[in-house]
């Protein structure tokens, strides 16, 4: 276990079937479970004033995706297959039944892979801001694998870093100065390189993963929600 002090909780982890060890947060408990999954290059974090408000009446797991906040890192695909798959592990290790699945931007293209992969699988799902529902042409996809490099990632100076995190909200508030802070801290360590090579790949493994006209396989209940001044989705 590892000490989160800005959540005062302890992040446990988990070694999954693939063998990778995935962190996660949990708090709470209650008859229905609730499992969080972020969005790009984010962590558990971006959960923070959610588990508190929700914790009181349901068991509440959020969890680190490979090559984010304390999960492990190594060369992954980063397709919105293999993210799925990592979830999928994860309820099974985890033994969950029928749990509520809740994903933002990268995350919700995930959950969306998840329920069309498996329409039977899971009753209900929250997602915010989800990716995977706009669609992009094939040149809007070569420009994206153009300018999202490895290369690019590195190069990102702290202004830079700090533009690209403030123009995706209306307003950049205070409390999301982590997203900053986290993406700074990760320059100058061992595993700065995977962090820069997964970036690029998951943006194209989330614009080349067809979700949008699979909609309508989905069986099970979702709730989307969007901001009305959201700068980025």
């Amino acid at each position: 276990m590892i000490g989160d002090p800005k959540s005062h909780t302890l992040v446990k982890s988990v070694v999954l079937p693939n063998g990778i060890n995935l962190a996660y947060r949990e708090e709470g408990k209650g008859a229905e479970t609730l499992v969080f999954v972020h969005g790009m290059g984010s962590s558990r974090k971006a959960w923070d004033k959610n588990l508190p408000e929700l914790s009181g009446g349901y068991r509440c797991l959020a969890i680190d995706l490979p090559n984010n906040g304390a999960s492990e890192k190594g060369a992954y695909s980063f397709t919105m297959e293999f993210l799925s798959g990592i979830l999928l592990e994860f309820i099974e290790v985890m033994e969950l039944e029928d749990p509520v699945l809740i994903g933002h931007s990268l995350g919700g293209q995930v959950i969306l892979r998840t329920l069309i992969n498996h329409p039977d699988r899971f009753s209900q799902a929250i997602l915010v801001a989800p990716a995977g529902l706009e669609t992009f042409d094939d040149k809007e996809v070569a420009w994206l694998r153009k300018n999202y490099t490895p290369e690019n990632m590195a190069k990102l100076s702290e202004e830079q870093i700090r533009r690209n995190e403030e123009v995706n909200f209306y307003r950049f508030p205070g409390d999301a100065e982590f997203m900053v802070e986290d993406k700074l801290a990760l320059r100058g360590q061992a595993h700065f390189d995977l962090y820069c090579e997964m970036i690029p790949k998951s943006v194209v493994g989330m614009v080349t993963d067809k979700v949008n006209p699979q909609l309508e396989e989905i069986r099970s209940r979702v709730l989307v929600l969007f901001g009305k001044e959201d700068a980025l989705i």
